[in-house]
């Protein structure tokens, strides 16, 4: 006797009385027509009067399509399904057609249905997916692509501009992204992109190689992923670096946007480009990786270099060297010899090796990442793994659903979850959506490519606010906020401009308001909210007050006792929270300490006597201890050197007005 449902039903794992027994089921072969709870009552008469004759609810409606059906032993009206993990609960479904928008490819991966936009296309997956976009990255030691594919490499250690907006949009928002590079050692003459910073919207985010982030966009698989309003997204990890942004007008067109990255016109032979306008021509998209080539690139690149980069001083960073300073140092590498270890890249082109999976990225793509590959593991022994996974990740981006279980293995790149995170597993293929602190319940659907990492084992969410994020049990999450950050357990923070402190205990949070101490004002201290003493002001030993800082240089035979100077001295952008010096002022006479004999002449009003000060402290500084040397140079230093500007400020001011005196002499 064959079955057939009349009436699809729509379950929700487990099917109710109800439900079961109003349903409609024919016959196939009598054409007879019967409602589920009439069939349920005939299978408890059968069960009842043979004990070898056991029928379910699932020998019944089979709802569970490719998965395993589990009756409920107390009650034979209800069940719920096992399912594989390349389909979606309740009913252990595949993609159906209309799963996903126009543009999108749909797959299930880890039970979860995932619509993801096809290569070359943004917008929402489940409704359609119809924006084309430009990509530009840099990746290994490094190497670049521009948004219209110009191949060029750059080693400078200096932060530059790598794409910003340079014509004013008409709609869409400006931004500007920054990067640094960093060699691999002190004795390596080859870099790659260690940290980044991004501007959107009047918001800076800084990220550097070890992926600390303290404002959380998204981290997942050992990447930073943040994304605007516009859909211009970055993409960072450690040697991989992204940059997507759609084709629309404001951004398209000769020179609306400039830095490494050029500009989107369609032409990859005038991509480089100086910030002057200085365009380098070149009858290829692709650049070499000669000494005289990168030199030449180098002159070009190097004026996209930047000061305004979190950390970087221009005058004290000796890893700051310009593209044209290292490019001659470069030396000539036999990349004959490390061929063969990128080999299994190369075999994507036929459709074999461990990333055969991967052939459909291309040939272009693929032998431009097989070069690059046999470069890196040239200059940088062991960079092979590295550059690999570059590969797996390109790969996965852009293709959506693509496991590949044995590239590790295969070509001797293990990697062991277990060594990074005790309660997790390694997958090939891990759905980017995972269960959180932030959303503990993992989604039943995901718009996001499959990425290989470390997942969370049963049981166990990911908690981001770890660097790196670790999975922990569910009740040991922290507290989340009605932004949607989350607080770990016992953390403390101010907001509301410092008139609110927070604290995260038994999984809620407690908020109480506060006010800053006398003689201090609401600032940011490692992008947390925090209440800074004014200038000429340093915490007590309790944190509690902001007492007056002095500084004192002993030695056997001076004194000098500095007062720092005071609040008004100092000042800071509101959006960046940078320090900006004010208009220098006339030096005021320095307090003297009473049990002090000062020196003549003390009150420092000329540039010979603060060099013969200066040159005093100096002196003072070899024989203290390099930590107290650091202490005294921040308190004692940088306070004589400002000094010293309004020195030579006050005296080109005289200078100047001496200079129009004379002009205004009756010849």
């Amino acid at each position: 006797m064959k079955w057939a449902v009349l009436l699809p039903a729509v379950l929700v794992g487990v099917i109710s009385a109800q439900s079961c027994d109003d349903r409609l089921i024919t016959d196939d072969e009598t054409g007879k027509t019967y409602t589920a709870g009439q069939l349920l009552g005939a299978v408890k008469a059968l069960n009842s009067k043979s004990s070898e004759c056991v029928c379910t609810i699932c020998d019944v409606i089979k709802p569970c399509n490719n998965g395993t059906c589990v009756p409920d032993r107390s009650d034979p009206k209800q069940y719920s399904c096992v399912c594989p993990s390349d389909t979606t609960y309740p009913h252990c479904e595949t993609c159906k057609p209309g799963s996903c928008g126009a543009n999108a490819d749909c797959f299930v991966c880890e039970n979860q249905l995932t619509c993801v936009c096809k290569p070359g296309y943004i917008g929402n997956p489940r409704t359609g997916c119809h924006q084309k976009f430009r990509e530009s990255c840099a990746h290994g030691d490094p190497h670049y692509i521009t948004f219209d594919s110009t191949y060029y490499d750059y080693q400078g250690t200096c932060p530059y501009i790598y794409s910003k907006t340079c014509r004013q949009p008409s709609s869409a928002a400006n931004y500007t992204i920054k990067a640094r590079n960093k060699l691999y050692s002190r004795t390596s003459k080859v870099s790659y992109v260690s940290e980044i910073e991004v501007e959107m919207h009047g918001i800076v985010l800084h990220v550097d190689e070890l992926l600390n982030l303290y404002i959380v966009v998204e981290t997942r698989g050992g990447k930073v992923y943040i994304e605007n309003s516009d859909h211009v997204q970055i993409t960072f990890a450690r040697e991989h670096f992204c940059v997507r942004v759609p084709e629309i007008d404001d951004f398209s067109g000769k020179g609306a946007l400039c830095g490494f990255a050029g500009d989107m016109d369609g032409n990859c032979f005038n991509d480089i480009v100086s910030r002057s306008g200085d365009v380098l021509t070149n009858d290829q998209c692709s650049y070499g990786t000669d000494a005289a080539t990168l030199e030449k690139l180098s002159k070009y690149l190097d004026t996209w270099k930047t000061s305004e980069f979190l950390g970087f001083c221009p005058s004290c960073d000796k890893d700051c060297k310009d593209g044209s300073i290292i490019s001659p140092e470069i030396p000539k590498c036999d990349t004959s010899k490390t061929a063969f270890e990128c080999e299994p890249i190369r075999q994507a082109l036929s459709g074999v090796g461990p990333f055969a999976a991967c052939k459909r990225l291309g040939e272009k793509e693929i032998r431009k990442l097989y070069e690059s590959c046999v470069y890196d593991a040239c200059y940088v022994p062991g960079a092979k793994c590295s550059f690999f996974k570059t590969f797996v990740d390109k790969c996965q981006q852009y293709l959506g659903n693509v496991p590949l279980p044995k590239w590790r293995s295969e070509t001797n790149c293990q990697m062991s979850c277990r060594q990074i995170d005790p309660f997790s597993t390694y997958s090939s293929c891990m759905p980017f959506c995972q269960a959180t602190c932030a959303h503990p319940e993992v989604p039943g659907r995901c718009d996001k490519p499959c990425i290989e990492g470390c997942i969370c084992d049963k049981g166990y969410v990911l908690d981001t606010t770890e660097n790196p994020a670790k999975c922990i049990k569910r009740e040991s999450c922290g507290c989340v906020d009605s932004n949607g950050n989350i607080h770990p357990k016992g953390f403390s923070w101010l907001s509301h401009n410092c008139t609110e402190n927070s604290a995260c205990a038994d999984g809620k949070i407690h908020t109480q308001s506060y006010k800053c101490p006398a003689n201090s004002s609401c600032g940011v201290v490692d992008y947390q909210m925090e209440c800074v003493c004014d200038s000429g002001y340093k915490w007590d030993a309790n944190k509690k007050n902001c007492v007056r800082k002095t500084a004192l240089i002993m030695s056997s035979e001076k004194q000098i006792v500095l007062e720092v100077p005071p609040a008004q001295d100092r000042k800071y952008n509101r959006r960046t929270g940078r320090q900006v010096e004010k208009e220098p002022e006339q030096p005021k006479e320095p307090v003297r300490a009473p049990s002090v004999e000062p020196i003549e002449p003390v009150g420092l009003h000329s540039k010979e006597a603060f060099e013969s000060f200066y040159s005093f402290v100096q002196d003072q500084l070899k024989n203290l201890s390099p930590r107290q040397q650091s202490k005294a140079r921040r308190e004692i230093l940088l306070v004589a050197e400002r000094h010293y500007t309004k020195i030579l400020s006050s005296e080109k001011e005289r200078q100047l007005k001496k200079m129009k005196k004379h002009e205004q002499r009756p010849t």
